[in-house]
């Protein structure tokens, strides 16, 4: 359903635009051949990673409040953000927007079958969507794949975490269910939390972390480099603010919970919850070193829970998984948080109205070794009726093309864009971070 869409690119602009991005990329490519002077010198970097011989166990279960005691405090924002009205009558609205407050109750879907109108910014949560509609989304970069409407909120997740005896030596980190993080976003951001006060100046440029999870199906346009602007036609003031206003309040909230209290880590294998989607390249890796370890990508999922010390109630838990936030798929034009969305949802749901889960908990599913992990389990496959998976070498079909090679993840049969796989991906990461859970 279009919505109204203020402040974005005029379409006569869009041309010009994207003309200017093309002369500017010649002018770069005749910059860096002009200034190249032979072959660079070759370094050899004292690199060595720990090599992961058996399945990670999870730390034990702690009999009773010991340990170091750090500060924490955890917040979700909840703003929808500016979406404007649906180009529509009065009473299809109108139904639209009581459907909207019925998938708002605490019954509502973690993925819902279909694409929704947003709720409205007075939900308890903090959501970042803003336009979520005529936004080129951000991720796949294809000029195509542009919003039509809303199937899963997004969120910004903030943790702190601080020194009891030295207050003011903290770090915030920042999940956020988009692409990326990103220097535009960072600097909004900062200028944001400034904004909030000089209770909020131990914050600055040295100790705030923005990440994102990944997902390939939100909204775009508010990149600060060139690159990726040409996709998504410019800049999106709208749909940057909200951004920003929204990852800005969960800071604050988190700031507001500061609390004394313990952090527990634990580990665990998760083996059917990503692949390697470039086995080939990987294949020419040394074999001595490929012996090291008992995968071709990383299975391990790190979980950091987040424990009151006053009432021993658990806050919130931090976790990293390597696995693309590509489920859904590029025809895909309705907003979701892709896998590690549907995890946060999941996992946060399943806390609610537990006696040992403090009202408000927050799970942060966060990006980690990503590179070549796909959650497209089943492998690649020629999408040209063939019926033959694509070339290993190269990931070709019959034709020698990539075009029509795509992955296909668990639940691929339900030829839903991906929907279903999201789902079964997401409770993976959401299982096998309960497992760590219950037992720290």
């Amino acid at each position: 359903m279009a919505m109204n869409s203020p402040q974005r690119t005029p379409a006569p602009r869009r041309a010009g635009f994207i003309i200017f991005s093309i002369v500017s990329l010649l002018v770069l490519g005749v910059f860096l051949a002009s200034n190249i002077q032979g072959p660079a010198e070759k370094h050899d970097f004292a690199f060595e990673r720990t090599a992961r011989t058996k399945p990670s166990s999870s730390s034990n279960t702690r009999a009773e409040a010991k340990g170091d005691k750090y500060l924490i405090g955890v917040g979700k924002g909840d703003i929808t953000g500016p979406t404007g009205k649906p180009r529509c009558s009065i009473i299809l609205y109108l139904i639209t927007q009581i459907q909207c407050r019925l998938e708002c109750d605490s019954d509502s879907p973690i993925i819902s079958p279909s694409p929704t109108v947003p709720c409205s910014s007075d939900q308890p949560n903090a959501n970042f969507l803003g336009e979520q509609v005529e936004i080129n989304f951000a991720g796949y970069a294809d000029i195509g794949q542009v919003g039509t409407g809303l199937r899963q909120r997004i969120f910004s997740r903030a943790f702190i975490v601080g020194d009891v005896k030295n207050p003011k030596d903290r770090f915030v980190y920042l999940v956020l269910d988009i692409a990326t993080g990103d220097t535009a976003l960072r600097y909004g951001i900062l200028e944001g939390i400034a904004a909030l006060g000089a209770e909020y100046s131990v914050y600055g440029q040295s100790n705030v972390a923005v990440t994102g999870t990944h997902s390939h199906s939100g909204p775009g346009a508010w990149w600060n480099y060139l690159l990726p602007q040409i996709t998504s036609f410019g800049f999106d003031k709208q749909g940057y603010q909200a951004i920003v206003d929204g990852v800005v309040l969960s800071v604050k909230r988190a700031h507001e919970s500061l609390t004394e209290g313990y952090l527990d880590y634990g580990a665990v294998n998760i083996t059917d919850g990503n692949l390697s989607r470039s086995l080939y390249a990987y294949m020419n890796n040394p074999a001595e070193e490929r012996a090291r370890y008992s995968d071709t990508v990383d299975k391990e999922m790190t979980v950091l829970k987040f424990q009151r010390a006053s009432d021993s109630k658990n806050i919130g838990i931090l976790t990293w998984f390597p696995v693309h936030g590509t489920s859904v798929y590029q025809n895909n034009t309705h907003v979701t948080g892709d896998n590690k969305g549907v995890a946060e949802l999941m996992f946060e749901k399943a806390m609610d109205g537990v006696a040992s889960a403090a009202d408000g908990f927050v799970a942060g599913f966060s990006q980690s070794n990503v590179g070549d992990t796909t959650p497209n389990v089943l492998g690649a496959w020629c999408d040209d009726g063939s019926g033959q998976m694509c070339s290993f070498e190269n990931s070709t079909c019959a034709n020698g093309k990539s075009q029509d090679c795509r992955g296909r993840g668990p639940a691929f049969a339900n030829l839903d864009l991906g929907i279903s796989s999201c789902y079964e991906i997401g409770r993976r990461q959401y299982e096998g971070a309960r497992s760590v859970y219950v037992c720290t």
